[in-house]
């Protein structure tokens, strides 16, 4: 037991020695295992979630244990770390040793030293450390959750025949293969759908799907678009084994069939062996005159075999892929070639699962711009509304994982969504591809009025993975400035530096650019740009000569009843040409200030009058904003109080201060 423990994977574990993974906690924890197998009857899982204590334990950790013993049956680990995954708990040491447990009426009373040994039976016992989970509410929690996905692989593989013998019903009853005919041989126009998707039902049942649920439904019609789904009873096995089933009203689902197959996800995802959605095939039952009736659902996980098989390998995949291929025979050559070598790269489950009519003009569409270094998003609905399926292409040499993300929160966002998967080829191709799979909070599709439009969510994508240089020629373009113009926006454009281009915004940088090729020598401008109503405010000064420092421009903006809150400044340099420096600034104005685009105009205007020497400032400045004014009235009140303090009168102090508690007044004087 010791030996198998310490065999086991350890993730994270301290280095060999340590206290944890020493011999002391190996054996602790092979002792508590064997004490957790003393009793289990038969059928039944154990499973114990603990923090040990040495004085009730005999042992210690700092991490929490997980003892399971059962039967030795397929997933059990991998399900077990599903569970741990969704409470995101991170594992240290994860241990699998096969045990021949010999037991009477349960008892362990002794261990095999071979597992076919004839009195014993092969029984798992795993054992797991994750980080210390300090409630009992949690490990609680946690114990509970374990137990039921153990409860659930038990399900799945007890009746795993039992599911596969239903598979093969279910594919006799919607074609019986004629004897004679090679199974595989598909033609575009004489094989039929039903009978493809019998040999989907074969291919499943021979390993290329593990089966996880199944049950039967009676269908029957309320309304011209509302049908009832009702459980038939004693039909469940696997995991749907135990649970009646819920009677269900959809809207939207017409009695009539188009498809004797329902191929999608599930709005669940499993708990068996991959946490992933779960697959799920409907076989439709129909009468006389073709209205469905009843349902043969089978939920479960394709295996790596649906992912390795050549397209033209996979039953219904094939036929579809026949029929797009046999449309496009008229074309060249290389053109077969082309949608051949689409579909074999196209992601697996849409094949599966999109139907004919709408699979086929996006592969088509696909294979046209394989080559062309452009955006491109193909949108498919769900069967049921529940997800939906988005084929993103973007140039290869501007994917990343920023740009990954970026578009999955786009995408999100217009379709509302509860969920995100995703996956991702990036080949020697011109293109890397993107496909994101959004879980929809839905019981029917969703209107088509409501639907964000594609080629909007295109070209909002387009735009992500456009560069700074890209997206600033685009404004500079719509400026509609002639060829001398566009060199000296290039001669600028070059010498930006890094800083400047991770700051600033490409739109906003075309304001700074035509600002600077107008400046004069040893001259300067200012530009304002409001955050939030009167809030904080991003202030660039742009200079033409010899750098300006931040001391300088304190008091003046103090003078504005501005704080400066940080400082960003740009050296820009051009060769045989005096420097440009811009300086971003972050100010704050007094809360009782209306900041609004014409108090920042003026300003402006009143920076720019200081520094052209056409004004002083003080704090009678503030009136711009606070009272107003413009710089000129505010000089005409400079004056009056320097006037009031030479004759010496105390209505007004050195620096006018009492007149910018007095906004109204200072209002009424100017302006008479």
């Amino acid at each position: 037991m010791l030996a198998s423990l310490s065999d086991g994977e350890t993730v994270g574990a301290e280095p060999a020695g340590g206290r944890q993974d020493g011999v002391e906690h190996l054996a602790g924890a092979a002792m508590a295992a064997l004490r957790t197998a003393t009793r289990r009857p038969a059928g039944i899982d154990i499973v114990h979630v603990y923090n040990p204590v040495k004085l009730t334990d005999g042992w210690e950790a700092n991490r929490t244990i997980i003892d399971v013993v059962s039967d030795d049956r397929p997933f059990i680990v991998d399900s077990l770390l599903v569970v741990l995954e969704n409470f995101g708990l991170r594992v240290h040491r994860v241990s699998h040793p096969l045990v021949a447990a010999v037991r009477t009426e349960g008892v362990l009373v002794d261990i095999a030293p071979r597992i076919d040994s004839v009195d014993a039976a092969t029984e798992s016992l795993v054992h797991i450390e994750v980080e210390r989970i300090s409630s009992q509410v949690g490990l609680d929690e946690l114990q509970d959750e374990l137990a039921s996905a153990m409860g659930d692989v038990r399900r799945a593989v007890d009746d795993w025949k039992p599911m596969r013998a239903k598979a093969l019903l279910a594919a006799d009853l919607i074609f019986v293969r004629p004897e004679g005919v090679v199974a595989g041989e598909v033609n575009a126009e004489t094989t039929s759908h039903e009978e493809e998707v019998s040999e989907l039902l074969r291919w499943m049942e021979s390993g290329a799907f593990t089966f996880i649920g199944y049950r039967e439904y009676d269908v029957t019609a309320l309304a011209d678009d509302v049908i009832r789904v009702t459980p038939r009873p004693d039909t469940g096995l696997g995991v749907m084994r135990d649970s009646e089933g819920s009677v269900r009203e959809l809207v939207g689902r017409p009695l009539s069939m188009e498809s004797r197959a329902i191929l999608t996800k599930a709005n669940s995802r499993s708990t068996v062996h991959r946490g992933v959605p779960l697959d799920y095939i409907g076989i439709r039952e129909i009468d006389d005159v073709g209205n469905i009736t009843g349902e043969r659902r089978f939920i479960g996980l394709f295996t790596s075999e649906l992912y390795a098989s050549r397209v033209t390998d996979i039953p219904l995949v094939r036929l579809k892929v026949a029929k797009i291929l046999a449309a496009g025979s008229g074309g060249p050559g290389h053109q077969r070639s082309t949608l051949l070598h689409t579909l074999q790269a196209y992601p697996r489950d849409e094949l599966l699962h999109a139907p004919f009519k709408e699979l086929a003009p996006i592969v088509r569409s696909v294979a046209a711009n394989r080559d062309r270094h452009r955006v491109t998003l193909h949108v498919r609905h769900g069967l049921y509304g529940r997800f939906v399926s988005c084929l993103v292409h973007v140039p290869r040499d501007r994917f990343d994982t920023n740009l990954r993300l970026q578009i999955q929160n786009l995408l999100a966002e217009a379709y509302d969504a509860d969920s995100v998967s995703f996956s991702t080829e990036i080949s020697g191709a011109a293109l890397a591809r993107l496909h994101v799979v959004l879980g929809l909070d839905r019981v029917s599709p969703m209107p088509k009025a409501d639907r964000p439009e594609p080629a909007r969510l295109e070209a909002e994508v387009a735009l992500l993975i456009q560069t700074w240089d890209e997206v600033l020629w685009q404004a500079v373009s719509k400026r509609d400035q002639g060829e001398e113009d566009a060199r000296q926006y290039a001669k600028y454009v070059v010498a930006l530096p890094d800083s400047y281009r991770t700051r600033v915004a490409p739109v906003d940088a075309v304001a700074d650019l035509a600002i600077l090729a107008e400046l004069d020598a040893d001259s300067i401008d200012v530009r304002f740009a409001s955050i939030a109503p009167g809030g904080a405010v991003r202030c660039t000064i742009l200079r033409h000569g010899e750098r300006m420092s931040l001391s300088s421009l304190l008091p003046q903006f103090h003078d504005l009843g501005a704080e400066v809150i940080d400082e960003r400044p740009h050296l820009i340099e051009i060769e045989g040409e005096d420097p440009r420096h811009v300086y971003d600034l972050g100010l704050v104005f007094d809360q009782e200030a209306a900041v609004d685009d014409a108090a920042l105009d003026r300003a402006r205007d009143g920076l720019l009058a200081t520094w052209q020497g056409l004004s002083d400032t003080d704090t009678l400045a503030s009136l711009m904003i606070s009272a107003g004014l413009d710089w000129r009235q505010v000089a005409v009140l400079r004056a009056y109080c320097r006037y009031l303090v030479q004759i010496d009168t105390l209505l007004c102090d050195r620096h006018g201060s009492g007149h910018t508690r007095a906004c109204f007044a200072a209002r009424r004087l100017v302006r008479g």
